[in-house]
């Protein structure tokens, strides 16, 4: 089987994506600030001056990133954000992505490891599709 991705570690990591998770449950935080939040990476906190770091240039809108800064202030973070366009390595869309191949690989194992399946292999010439496998 394929060894599951890993997803490279940005510095500021370790915080941001815990708190993109808890900005998700605010109600307020819907279309593209959701977007905004799951799919950018702080780049820098200098003080209560925060940088994220987008790819996409459709969430870099001041709109987009007044409500973000909402929301980290209704959860205690009282900030100025600032959007920059670059590549990124680390947001919580990513590290999802991440732990949903490695569920995906799980299941696979497990199914592959499962002895009637291994019995429909052996005597019926079955083959496991992977992509068919799913995670309940």
């Amino acid at each position: 089987m394929a060894q599951p991705p890993v997803a490279p570690r940005a510095d500021h990591g370790d915080f941001w994506c815990p708190l993109a998770e808890q900005l998700l449950q605010d109600p307020a935080v819907t279309a593209m600030v959701r977007e905004l939040a799951l799919r950018s990476q702080l780049q820098d906190r200098q003080g209560d001056v925060w940088t994220l770091l987008v790819e996409s240039t459709s969430l870099v809108r001041d709109a987009n990133r007044d409500r973000l800064a909402a929301a980290l202030e209704r959860a205690g973070w009282k900030v100025r954000l600032t959007l920059e366009v670059g590549a990124v390595t680390d947001t919580l869309a990513l590290r999802r992505a991440v732990e949903q191949g490695r569920q995906q690989e799980r299941a696979a194992q497990i199914v592959a490891a499962d002895p009637f399946v291994q019995a429909l292999v052996r005597e019926f010439g079955a083959r496991i599709v992977p992509e068919s496998i799913r995670m309940m």
